[in-house]
């Protein structure tokens, strides 16, 4: 009896807090987490003449063809480096968002997109994201080669099925004020580690003609503070979407489980045919 509680012990500690949340997934290659063979290129722009604004292109990038945009957003503790350039520790070594990226990008494992970050701290530009959010994309439709090839506002609204709004923590309070706000800009978002105002998300995507094309939200079970209401933003948000995806990772309110997020939801947004179907909620 002593050796059987002792193995019942050792199985508990081994949970996550609050015990289990159902299948948990841990998704992220191994091999992502070593230096990718090819180099995308992370490109700063001066955005609105004094704000920088940062664009990974894949390698081997090409003018003649067109790209998804995918619009990131940062947490209150990092900053414009945060997605692309910061090295993050996460389960099994350290890697960066855009080493992620170039694996993604080498191993052709979704549509060729381009990948943006903005400055969003909440004591700086966080307020005026709604604003800024959609000049940011225009800014970039007109540099680079997208589906809004005239680089118009109108262009972008047109081609919104291309766009991707995305963001963790903080970031994602911010896509998800966009998707009530200001919805025609972009299709498809990418929710992780927070919620939205569920009621007025609700009330916004019932009344609007722009519909929400792809949706994806992802949390950790060891993430205390915003499981629950991740969980309740998305289950108010889904029936609104084409399609939508819901995934919990077997970590907490960090980097592991918000670059897992990133692989896994990209490759749900920009799946490499377009009547690719999900693969429903994983809890």
């Amino acid at each position: 009896m002593k050796k059987i509680a002792v193995c019942l012990l050792a199985l508990l500690l081994m949970l996550p807090a609050g015990g289990t949340r159902g299948e948990e997934r841990r998704s992220l290659p191994a091999r992502y987490l070593t230096d990718c063979p090819e180099h995308g290129e992370i490109h700063s722009l001066l955005f609105q003449g004094e704000r920088e604004l940062l664009v990974w292109t894949p390698y081997g990038y090409d003018a003649g063809e067109k790209y998804e945009v995918v619009f990131l957003m940062h947490g209150d503790l990092d900053d414009i480096n945060g997605w692309f350039r910061q090295p993050h520790a996460v389960a099994g070594g350290k890697t960066t968002g855009r080493n992620i990226l170039d694996w993604m990008a080498y191993e052709q494992v979704c549509r060729p997109f381009l990948a943006v970050a903005i400055d969003n701290n909440e004591d700086t530009y966080g307020a005026q994201i709604l604003e800024d959010l959609p000049k940011a994309l225009v800014f970039v439709a007109g540099r680079f080669s997208t589906y809004a090839a005239e680089g118009s506002a109108e262009a972008v609204i047109e081609a919104r099925e291309h766009f991707t709004v995305g963001g963790l923590s903080r970031g994602c309070i911010y896509a998800y004020s966009v998707l009530e706000n200001e919805p025609e800009y972009a299709a498809n978002y990418l929710c992780l580690s927070c919620g939205g105002r569920r009621d007025a998300l609700e009330a916004a995507l019932k009344n609007t003609p722009y519909g929400l094309s792809r949706y994806f939200a992802g949390i950790g079970a060891r993430d205390e503070t915003f499981y629950s209401r991740t969980k309740w933003t998305y289950e108010g948000v889904k029936p609104f979407a084409g399609q939508a995806e819901m995934a919990v990772y077997a970590y907490g309110h960090d980097w592991s489980t918000w670059f897992n997020g990133l692989y896994d939801g990209l490759r749900f947004l920009l799946p490499l045919e377009e009547d690719a179907g999900p693969e429903g909620e994983i809890f």
